[in-house]
């Protein structure tokens, strides 16, 4: 018995063994598993971060500067890749560019690469946030066009800025609806003598069939037709419908019933010998006119209330795009201005062959789909009112130039915006510099700047390509404030130059100075090929700028040393050291001026530009002195406003979201007057251009590498 009960102990014991060893196997095989998932993950993590959007810029020295058409074909391939004859950029490109979230492009009109650079302490949020920047020339007059179409430019008179004071806005709010919204009501037929069924001096007229309910979905209908004067008045002589795709579907000449005593040729285009062989009625006309419009069609005309009451007919479901355009006071556009300024059409020529109606029914019918699919929002951005204006002060309309004209029509410019709407991308379009011009009061234009970054945090996540404008508003005949901007251009930077060692420090932490020496005391003038063969013991040199003089032309005797890492400039500079104790003149520092800034200065003198040491400010009269504080001050809390605004968008985007930041300038276009810019030790004096500057970041990029903590001085 007990032998037996030895051996179950045994036994049990082996079994024990062998299920802590199946255990431990078990174990070892899931610690495995869960080991290779770990790899797994850590190596879709790398390869995700690897494959990341991201940027490699190519600005440095004399390539700083881009073309408005360089940038235009660059934010065409962030948004289209290589569609559209879009292709990648050479001096920058990006990387992974499917991966990008969207594009946001924010324009800061009426700021330039001066107030950048002038009041660099107050964009502390956009120094840090955007590591690539370039210099542009001084704002395009087309760029903006080309980049949103017609309805927007650098024209201070046009804006696409909208109010809620714009009688569209006010009449149909700002949000986009379906066409049964524009229906006239009957309460609008009755104020604009439409033909109803209930009026006394319609009884005799023909009712359609329009009694179906309106839908969103109800086909539209162009209508137009041409009168001839009887003594009964006007008569129908001509009717023309086109469909929904502008196919004219029903053209015909009409017979008045009584002896015609003006053709009206200038306007109908109708002569005796055009009418001659017509036998065709106003009765004739009404039956086909019936059979042709189904239930729940919807007529759409240009005072269309003329057009029924020619033809005696009662149709309850019209869109009158005159009363659709809104004005204020009761007032309306006509068609031929419509046309022009909303589709690019030039139509009803002054030639005496009068209008084509098949032609208004279609332009009609365009302006009534453009308005239902773009929205109150995009029609009230237009700013028809101010276009009016324009071509009212110009005087002869029809010597206006009309760009891309083709016999005499102009063809709308396809803009990067409408590109990118036929493709099914959605755009978002906000704001505009000319609404606050119109207004004096510099809080009116904070809250305009307020509202349209409200709206954008709302819509700029749900569009694949936005553009923002924000405004400066400053009145224009006030001098720009550019303080100790001459001082850092005239000579090199050095602390004694500078407000304070908070200054410095930021500096040379900025992204246009990462990765960049300044090298003094070259003694004679080198080319930069000569310089990269002297400096060839230095590793892993990218570039090098020699400044010129920009009256002489002549380089400069410093330049500006461009590394791949701040690891190269750190040995760079202890090698410069080295070669220093060894008797060379070289003195070496972190940058602290970028280099796009003695391009900037040769572009003031070399146009108009002229720097002159005058009378202290200190010895200015103290009005002048007051008027110059108190305009620095404003300039100072505006670019600041603006910083804290662009923190707060660019916090709201999407990761992966490119976002360009454009500084424009101005144009001397715009005036010929100049400015005196007062200086802290001497006035300035410079032509209005003003150039342009701009910051490319993605949002979730790396951040810019800190600069070396290098404390060598000149």
């Amino acid at each position: 018995m007990a032998a037996a009960t030895q051996v179950m102990k045994q036994k049990r014991s082996c079994e024990d063994d062998e299920n802590v060893e199946e255990t431990q196997k078990v174990k070892k095989k899931r610690k495995v598993a869960e080991n290779d998932i770990w790899e797994n993950q850590q190596k879709a993590k790398i390869l995700s971060e690897k494959k990341k959007p991201h940027l490699s810029a190519a600005v440095f020295g004399e390539d700083c500067e881009i073309s408005y058409d360089q940038l235009y074909q660059f934010l065409k391939y962030a948004a289209l890749g290589k569609r559209h004859d879009a292709a990648q950029p050479s001096w920058c490109r990006i990387h992974h560019r499917r991966r990008l979230a969207g594009v946001a492009v924010v324009v800061l009109c009426g700021v330039s690469q001066l107030h950048f650079d002038r009041f660099y302490m107050q964009f502390k949020n956009l120094r840090k946030t955007f590591k690539h920047r370039f210099c542009l020339p001084p704002s395009s007059d087309g760029f903006m066009e080309k980049l949103c179409g017609a309805g927007i430019n650098d024209n201070p008179q046009i804006s696409r800025q909208v109010t809620q004071k714009d009688p569209i806005i006010q009449k149909y709010g700002e949000e986009r609806h379906g066409l049964s919204r524009y229906v006239l009501t009957l309460e609008e037929m009755h104020l604009n003598d439409y033909p109803l069924e209930d009026v006394s001096n319609c009884s005799h007229f023909v009712c359609t069939h329009g009694q179906g309910p309106v839908m969103d979905s109800s086909p539209l209908f162009g209508l137009d037709c041409e009168m001839c004067l009887t003594d009964k008045g006007s008569e129908l002589a001509r009717i023309s419908v086109v469909d929904a795709s502008g196919q004219c579907i029903m053209n015909e000449l009409v017979r008045p019933k009584l002896p015609i005593r003006n053709y009206l040729t200038s306007y109908s285009g109708i002569t005796e010998e055009l009418l001659l062989p017509v036998t065709t009625t106003l009765a004739d006309v009404q039956v086909q006119l019936k059979k042709l419009l189904p239930a729940h069609a919807v007529l759409v005309g240009h005072s269309l209330n003329f057009d029924l009451r020619a033809l005696e007919m009662v149709h309850p479901n019209v869109i009158d795009t005159s009363l659709l355009f809104a004005r204020k006071g009761g007032k309306r556009f006509k068609l031929k201005f419509l046309a022009k300024a909303v589709l690019g059409k030039q139509i009803q020529p002054t030639d005496g062959k009068g209008h084509d109606p098949t032609e208004d029914a279609k332009c009609a019918l365009e302006l009534a789909q453009y308005f239902i699919n773009q929205g109150p929002r995009k029609v009230a951005e237009l700013n028809l009112e101010a276009r009016l204006q324009q071509e009212r002060e110009t005087g002869n309309r029809q010597n206006c130039p009309l760009p891309h004209q083709e016999n005499g029509v102009r063809k709308p410019t396809q803009s990067l915006l409408d590109i990118l709407c036929s493709v099914g991308q959605k755009t978002f379009f906000l704001g505009g510099q000319s609404e606050a011009a119109s207004y004096n009061c510099q809080n009116h234009i904070s809250s305009l700047n307020k509202q349209v970054l409200q709206r954008a945090l709302e819509e700029i996540p749900r569009s694949s390509f936005s553009v923002i404008q924000l405004c400066l508003g400053l009145q224009q005949d006030t001098p720009h404030q550019v303080a100790e901007t001459v001082s850092k251009l005239q000579r090199p930077i050095t602390e004694v130059t500078l407000d304070c060692e908070m200054l410095v420090k930021e500096l040379e932490r900025d992204a246009d100075n990462e990765g960049v020496l300044y090298l003094s005391g070259l003694g004679k003038t080198q080319s930069e090929t000569d310089l990269r063969e002297k400096l060839g013991y230095l590793k892993d040199l990218n570039a090098v700028f020699v400044p010129r003089d920009p009256r002489t032309g002549k380089r400069r005797n410093y330049c500006f040393l461009k590394f791949q890492t701040p690891e190269s400039v750190r040995r760079a500079l202890k090698t410069i050291e080295e070669e220093r104790d060894r008797g060379s003149k070289l003195q070496s520092r972190m940058a602290l001026t970028p280099a796009r800034l003695h391009k900037w200065f040769c572009h003031v003198t070399q146009n108009g530009g002229k720097l002159a040491v005058s009378q202290p400010l200190l010895k200015a009269p103290f009005p002048e002195k007051k008027k110059t504080f108190a305009l620095e001050q404003d300039l100072k809390k505006a670019m600041k406003a603006f910083d804290h605004r662009i923190k707060k968008l660019y916090q709201g985007l999407p990761d992966h979201m490119l976002c360009v930041i454009l500084l424009p300038g101005t144009n001397s276009s715009v005036s010929t007057r100049s400015y005196i810019i007062c200086l802290a030790v001497c006035y300035l004096t410079v032509s209005e251009s003003l150039h342009g500057f701009g910051l490319l970041g993605i949002k979730g990029d790396n951040p810019p590498l800190e600069a070396p903590n290098c404390n060598h001085s000149f």
